[in-house]
């Protein structure tokens, strides 16, 4: 757990809190790093510092075997080096309807003023890949 970690979980703790959660912290588990609790809902949360392997954490209580009411996971907010899920939701509707890799290039560079690279485009339609945000 680096101090970026540590941050993330403190600034999230107070926030939750805010709300009136009151949380356990876990400290050197694994998953997740604390508990809130509200009422009768109990929630985990996790906090990860580093937001590329956000579907790492989020795999883990998707599994089917959660034993809480809900989870929290707490990252960085995303650079705009990220492509959202709105860019990636057009070029598979695009792309439903018969539009080419260079079509759909030129449409999402003219709504979202940034390109998008042909080989992004190919491992987002095949099913390869998908943005950090879906």
């Amino acid at each position: 757990m680096g101090t970026g970690h540590e941050e993330l979980l403190i600034n999230a703790i107070k926030e939750l809190q805010k709300q009136g959660f009151r949380i356990i912290r876990l400290d050197r588990r694994a998953v997740p790093d604390a508990i809130a609790i509200k009422e009768q809902e109990v929630v985990a949360v996790e906090a990860d510092a580093n937001p590329t392997s956000i579907w790492l954490t989020k795999k883990k209580f998707e599994n089917g075997t959660s034993q809480y009411d809900g989870e929290i996971v707490v990252t960085k907010p995303y650079s705009e080096h990220y492509h959202t899920s709105g860019e990636y939701v057009l070029a598979l509707q695009l792309r439903s309807e018969g539009r080419s890799y260079r079509e759909i290039q030129r449409i999402l560079k003219e709504k979202t003023g940034r390109p998008i690279p042909t080989s992004l485009l190919h491992y987002w339609i095949k099913g390869r890949s998908k943005p950090l945000t879906v």
